[in-house]
């Protein structure tokens, strides 16, 4: 597996494997709660070697897995980003972020089939989720289907979400 980083970029040392407290759900939450810290800052590499780490103490919680792929895909390497978010799914298939996040990487991807099928899967879990009618609008909108899109947003607009009247106005034929 070629390192989780960009030529160019700094990169700390990853945490030894064997300094690792296997089990340790706490450590898990502690090492997510740094990768997100990093990801604020945008430093998505060591965000990715915190939640890899996490994955490693606990490979039982989802929350890892997530955050692996999400930090692929912002270090350029959506294909990567699949295998950590199928894990994470498999461990919370009820995981609306989890369906969005692999719909984006889909999405991202141009495999609009499986992009649609995962977003689908998010909006059974959250029927009305924001992000994902977002993200399946926009998808639509890129591939060239602007009624699809304008239906997407619409159904986001009626059940009240400001973003997405807004999206639905600026994009009118």
């Amino acid at each position: 597996m070629p390192p989780p980083f960009r030529e160019g970029e700094s990169l700390l040392p990853p945490i030894p494997v064997a300094q690792l407290p296997t089990g340790d759900r706490d450590a898990a939450h502690e090492l997510i709660v740094e990768a997100r810290r990093y990801g604020d800052a945008d430093n998505w590499s060591m965000a990715f070697d915190r939640y890899r780490a996490a994955t490693r103490v606990d490979p039982s919680d989802p929350s890892g897995y997530g955050g692996m792929g999400y930090a692929y895909g912002k270090l350029g390497r959506p294909q990567e980003a699949i295998a950590p978010l199928l894990t994470g799914i498999g461990l919370d298939p009820r995981s609306e972020l989890l369906w969005r996040r692999l719909g984006d990487t889909y999405a991202e991807l141009r495999d609009w089939d499986r992009a649609i099928e995962a977003y689908d899967r998010a909006l059974e879990i959250q029927p009305m989720g924001e992000a994902a009618l977002l993200a399946k609008g926009d998808m639509y909108w890129e591939m060239r289907q602007p009624e699809l899109a304008r239906a997407v947003w619409q159904c986001g607009c009626d059940a009240g979400a400001n973003l997405m009247c807004r999206r639905l106005d600026a994009h009118q034929p």
